[in-house]
């Protein structure tokens, strides 16, 4: 072999190694590309999946603060509602009281409120016109007074004599003892079970 043919040889040797080693360069190049792609790509996904979990999780507890806000937007409401039902119905109860229904209630009332009281001696106290209904009755023990007193509200107040015992049957009271049964039968059908 002559020396150019050597020579030859020897380039064409080198552009097949430099041709090997750029493949091998261009194949390993397009291998980190897209092992980085990949990489980028799920870290991608990853931090989007991160994010719409927070998110998710924020519009949650947003959504629960509204609803609490608007339940406690409707409780108040309601509220409202129980409290102007209640005090329209004690403004009526002076008028109520005073008509013929009552006329036989007030003395059962006194004589059962009297009934509880340790000894027989006691005192009724009420409004006039209640008191006008009460003395009169038949069979009045004369050891319980009657006293009336403007300041008791529709209804009576039944005291023992040694002062041990009150029993306030005003008609202010009852409503008051009762206002939760009342309230919860104020309450729509729908409310009753939340």
């Amino acid at each position: 072999m002559a020396l150019e043919d050597l020579i030859a040889r020897i380039e064409q040797d080198a552009d097949a190694q430099v041709e090997a080693i750029r493949r091998a360069a261009d194949a390993e190049v397009a291998a980190i590309a897209l092992a980085t792609t990949q990489a980028l790509s799920a870290r991608t996904e990853h931090s989007l999946e991160a994010e719409r979990l927070a998110r998710r999780a924020a519009f949650g507890r947003q959504l629960a603060d509204r609803r609490r806000a608007a339940r406690a937007r409707e409780l108040a409401a309601r509220h409202a509602t129980v409290d102007r039902v209640f005090a329209r119905a004690l403004a009526i109860l002076p008028p109520i009281s005073r008509t013929g229904a009552w006329d036989a209630v007030w003395p059962r009332l006194a004589s059962e409120a009297l009934s509880y009281l340790p000894g027989a001696a006691g005192r009724v106290r009420c409004p006039p016109e209640i008191a006008a209904i009460i003395r009169p009755t038949p069979g009045h023990d004369p050891r319980v007074t009657v006293s009336e007193d403007t300041a008791v509200s529709p209804g009576l107040v039944v005291e023992a004599g040694d002062g041990s015992v009150t029993i306030d049957a005003t008609l202010a009271t009852c409503l008051a003892q009762r206002r939760p049964q009342l309230a919860i039968g104020l309450l729509p059908e729908e409310g009753r079970d939340a």
